[in-house]
């Protein structure tokens, strides 16, 4: 039996792999700068825990850099998504989601999107995860 990966999986891996190497690029920068760096951070609910790493916290705001090869004129649902649920875990109201971009002379973070703290709204995508993951447990 072959067991061969499916063809765009390499390509990914190696994409997610310069995303790694990137955010490690990035971060002693952002640490000079003043800010907190690769914090972790969890919510539960019910029995589902959801974990992540925040970019970066500073003066009550969160950074959330994207190292994706491809660059946003802005911000992604799933960046927003992943930012609001870390707004909710931290209790921080607001943050920005950032991609690096350089030319031959520097490199900035470009700011692509603003979120605002909605818990009512984590709330009710928790509610829906769980949900979806009684249907799974059950069959």
């Amino acid at each position: 039996q072959d067991y061969a990966m499916p063809h765009n999986t390499i390509p990914e891996l190696i994409r997610m792999r310069h995303g790694n190497e990137n955010h490690d690029t990035i971060a002693p920068s952002l640490e000079k700068l003043g800010y907190q760096t690769e914090i972790p951070a969890s919510i539960e609910y019910e029995d589902i825990l959801i974990t992540g790493r925040v970019d970066g916290i500073k003066d009550g705001q969160i950074i959330e850099l994207k190292t994706s090869e491809k660059l946003y004129e802005k911000a992604k649902p799933w960046h927003e998504f992943q930012l609001r649920f870390y707004l909710t875990m931290f209790q921080i109201d607001e943050g920005i989601i950032v991609q690096p971009k350089f030319d031959e002379k520097e490199i900035w973070l470009d700011v692509i999107g603003e979120v605002k703290r909605k818990d009512d709204w984590v709330l009710e995508q928790l509610e829906k995860l769980y949900t979806f993951h009684l249907g799974i447990v059950r069959k």
